[in-house]
């Protein structure tokens, strides 16, 4: 009843909030994790009514959603924030990006296009600096249509962002059939991100993903400083969320800038992270961009024609312990001896400077301090009178982010509780087997093992000493298992051993060390314990084939169990 009551009042009072003001734009930064600094806001609606207090937005929009009356607001939102940005133009204020929220029904309401584009012309704004953000169900209410409409922004130099993106529709078919400039993850993707294994692992593989596809990422839900440092490690591109600020009406963003000691992007910084050539073309002498790449907190350099040295920023210094920049002018990376192996750098090098490439996070190690590290460079050609005069690049370490990547990996791959691998990381293994048979011959077993009386120890004990019980049995199969052998949990209570042999003697004294060790296994944690495992086994060189293989030495193990249990 309640419900239906607010419900009522907000259908009957969006026309007299709009026109009276109730309704207001509050804006919430948006962090470039490369920086920490202000890249953008977005806008965000908030009802202050004054005989209901402040209105929940999501109640609201889901109303004005409901009653196809969602326009409405939209419509003055856009309206607010273009006059707010025009007010900032003519005080020649610092003009970051804005992204604005668009509902599935605006672009069947309203001619969403013209209005927009209209009133953009009218506030005389620069294209630049808007991003509208559709959420992702919006692609599945008539999707060639709303394709057509996100090609039309396009077509006009918009910028469009998936918003929520993961919030339970299909979002990879999503990425796939629709074209657009940044990918927004869903806040759930963070909660317990960093406890959560295989949330990270997750997130890993997405924002991955998402940036080979040629599209950016913004984490949204930030609220520790944990969550931000590990996004930068996955190499998410922005942020936002309360670590840097909640959304707030504008005259209260000053405060909040102060008090969290926030800066905002430069437009010579949002050129250089955006990869625009603007950015190149300032290098020759201006004091304003020399300032500004010593600020930039990647290693930036600049070289002629025959690769040599011109000259570099103070981070690119400092990462190489180098006094000043007269100890590489005139020099080539061989000169300076930086790298392991020098020979992909040359060959990128020449390739921008004779063919006008652009090379783009080329992977690298180079040696630093003693220590070699990894490094992704972008390097793109430098026009002077028309013509290629030489190369402009940057670099960015991205060793810990390489061993977050492999940490991360390894937990994939890794069975959580004993530490061995699991049946992913066993999908990934049996291809090396396979791989090394068929380059040399070198044949292999599948040992496959399933402890009889697992349930009755769960059973009578409990879960937690049940996985007592598997760390014990898997430790003593590690003890027992060949230095040639690997051991793997495939699930619950079953282990794999593989194991490359020489003769198959060898197996059948494996088979004995296994079943000795595991029987041997007569106290956990102070309890009398007795466990019986079935056990099978084959060999690779009778099937040539890994799933016949593992199919054999599974029916192999259950007819061990079948006749244990007729004794």
């Amino acid at each position: 009843m309640q419900n239906d009551l607010m419900e009522k009042y907000i259908v009957d009072n969006i026309d007299s909030a709009i026109e009276n003001g109730y309704i207001k734009v509050y804006y919430q930064p948006i962090i470039r994790v490369a920086t920490g600094k202000i890249t953008g806001w977005e806008a965000l609606a908030r009802w202050e009514d004054p005989q209901k207090g402040f209105l929940n937005p999501g109640l609201f929009v889901d109303v004005l959603e409901k009653n196809n009356l969602i326009h409405k607001l939209d419509s003055y939102i856009i309206d607010l924030v273009f006059s707010d940005y025009r007010h900032v133009i003519e005080r020649k204020g610092q003009l970051e990006i804005c992204s604005i929220n668009l509902s599935r029904l605006d672009f069947v309401l309203m001619d969403l296009f013209g209005f927009i584009d209209e009133k953009r012309k009218e506030y005389d704004l620069p294209k630049e600096i808007l991003r509208f953000e559709i959420t992702e169900s919006v692609m599945f209410e008539d999707s060639e249509f709303v394709k057509q409409q996100i090609d039309r922004f396009h077509e006009y130099g918009y910028t469009i962002w998936m918003d929520d993106f993961g919030s339970g529709y299909s979002s990879l078919n999503v990425l796939r059939n629709f074209d657009f400039d940044l990918i927004k993850l869903d806040m759930k993707f963070l909660n317990n991100l960093e406890t959560d294994s295989h949330g990270k692992i997750m997130l890993y593989h997405i924002i991955n993903m998402i940036k080979e596809m040629g599209m950016l990422t913004l984490a949204e839900g930030v609220e520790t400083r944990d969550q931000f440092n590990l996004l930068r490690r996955l190499g998410c591109d922005s942020v936002q969320g309360f670590l840097f600020g909640k959304p707030l009406p504008t005259e209260m963003i000053r405060s909040n800038i102060l008090q969290k000691g926030l800066e905002f992007e430069t437009d010579e910084e949002r050129d250089f992270y955006s990869g625009n050539d603007a950015a190149t073309v300032r290098i020759n002498g201006l004091a304003a961009f020399d300032n500004f790449l010593d600020l930039v907190p990647m290693g930036v350099f600049w070289k002629d024609a025959k690769r040599r040295f011109l000259g570099a920023n103070k981070m690119f210094l400092e990462y190489y312990n180098l006094d000043s920049v007269d100890d590489i002018v005139g020099k080539t990376d061989e000169d300076m001896g930086w790298h392991i192996n020098p020979e992909p750098f040359r060959s990128d090098e020449l390739r921008v400077i004779n063919d006008k490439e652009e090379i783009i996070n080329a992977p690298g190690k180079c040696i630093v301090n003693g220590m070699v590290r990894d490094i992704k460079a972008t390097k793109k050609p430098f026009y002077y009178g028309g013509k290629v005069s030489g190369l402009m690049g940057y670099f960015i370490d991205v060793t810990d982010e390489n061993l977050e990547r492999d940490r991360l990996s390894k937990l994939s791959n890794t069975d959580e509780l004993t530490g061995v691998f699991n049946r992913r990381g066993y999908s990934e293994l049996i291809d090396d087997y396979e791989r090394q048979y068929r380059e040399d011959g070198t044949d292999f077993a599948l040992f496959m093992m399933d402890i009889n009386n697992f349930k009755e120890i769960n059973d009578s004990f409990g879960h937690e000493f049940g996985n007592k019980v598997l760390l014990a049995v898997c430790r003593n199969l590690r003890r027992v298992a060949a230095k040639n052998s690997v051991v793997i949990r495939y699930g619950g209570d079953e282990f794999i051993i593989l194991h490359q042999y020489s003769n198959s003697y060898d197996l059948i004294i494996l088979m004995q060390r296994i079943t000795a060790a595991l029987s041997s296994i007569a106290e956990v944690e102070d309890k009398q314990i007795q466990i019986s495992i079935a056990i099978g086994y084959d060999v690779y060189s009778a099937h040539k084939d890994k799933i016949k293989l593992i199919e054999a030495a599974d029916a192999k193990m259950y007819e061990n169990k079948r006749r244990a249990k007729g004794k």
